[in-house]
C-alpha cells in the first residue's frame, strides 16, 4: 500500500510500514483502518506488509518465520532508502503480535546491511511472547529490543500471556496495567478474553493517529501503579504521537 505518485526522497514526509500479525494478512482491517487514519494526517509513504502465507500456517512455523520475513523487509527498506541516513530515520515500523517480532528483526537487518545505521522508530503492539518471552525469554538477536531502531515503543495489552510481560522498548506503556484482560473483553470466555485484550493493541494505536487523547503515567512498577502512587508523575502521550525522548515503564 504505498499511494505517493512520486519516489520516495530526501524531502518526502514519514515513512511507515505496517506488520500484522499471526492468522492475519496485509489487507486485514486494521491494517486498512491505519493506512487511512494516516492518510488523513497527512502522511502518505504507507506500506501495508503481506506476509499471510507463513504467518496462516501453525504457530511454531509462522514464529519461525519471523526471522527471514523481517529481513526482506530490512533489505526492502534498504532499497527504498538507498541506504540514505536522512531516509532510514524517517522509517517508523509498527507490528502487531508476531508482527512486532518481524519488526525487530527487520530493524536489525537494517543496521546489519547499513553498518550500523538504524530505522528511526519500530513500534511494538503486544509482541508475541510465545517462543520469545516464554516458556524462556530469547536472547536479544532472536527477538524485538530496544537496539533495533533508534527509538522502540511497545504497547503491551495481554501481558504475560500472547503478549510480552516485561519491557522490550526504551518506552513500554501498559494498558490497564498490562491486562492481562482489558475492559470489554471479559464476558467470553478466557481465550476469547485474551485474544480480545491482545487485539485491543492495534485498535488502541490505530486511534492515537489521529487523537492525543490516549496518556501514561511513568511509574516504577505496576503495584506502585495501581496503589496511585505514581500519580504526580508528569504524563506523556501514549501512540503514534509519543514523544520520542520517552524512558522507561509508563502505565495507562
Amino acid at each position: 500500500m504505498y499511494s505517493k505518485e512520486q519516489p520516495i526522497s530526501e524531502t518526502s514526509g514519514p515513512i511507515k510500514f505496517i506488520i500484522h500479525g499471526w492468522q492475519s494478512s496485509g489487507n486485514h482491517t486494521f491494517v486498512t483502518d491505519m493506512v487511512k487514519s494516516y492518510h488523513s494526517i497527512g502522511i502518505y509513504n504507507v506500506f501495508g506488509v503481506d506476509w499471510s502465507s507463513p504467518a496462516k500456517k501453525d504457530y511454531l512455523y509462522s514464529a519461525r518465520s519471523t526471522k527471514r520475513v523481517g529481513e526482506v523487509v530490512g533489505e526492502f527498506i534498504m532499497k527504498l532508502t538507498k541506504n540514505n541516513k536522512k531516509m532510514l530515520h524517517k522509517v517508523h515500523i509498527v507490528g502487531h503480535s508476531l508482527g512486532a517480532q518481524v519488526a525487530g528483526f527487520a530493524g536489525k537487518q537494517v543496521k546489519s546491511l547499513s553498518r550500523g545505521l538504524m530505522v528511526g522508530r519500530i513500534t511494538g503492539l503486544d509482541a508475541a511472547a510465545p517462543l520469545f518471552e516464554s516458556p524462556v525469554r530469547t536472547p536479544d538477536n532472536l527477538r524485538i529490543t530496544n537496539k533495533d531502531a533508534r527509538f522502540v515503543d511497545g504497547i503491551h495489552t495481554n501481558a504475560g500471556f500472547f503478549g510480552f510481560l516485561s519491557p522490550f522498548g526504551d518506552a513500554d506503556y501498559y494498558v490497564g496495567f498490562g491486562g492481562p484482560i482489558q475492559p470489554g473483553c471479559i464476558d467470553v470466555n478466557v481465550f476469547e478474553a485474551f485474544v480480545c485484550s491482545h487485539i485491543k493493541a492495534h485498535h488502541i494505536f490505530t486511534r492515537s493517529i489521529t487523537s492525543k487523547d490516549y496518556v501514561a503515567t511513568p511509574c516504577e512498577n505496576p503495584l506502585r501503579a495501581i496503589a496511585g502512587m505514581c500519580e504526580n508523575n508528569k504524563s506523556v502521550i501514549m501512540g503514534e504521537h509519543t514523544s520520542m525522548e520517552a524512558r522507561g515503564d509508563y502505565f495507562h
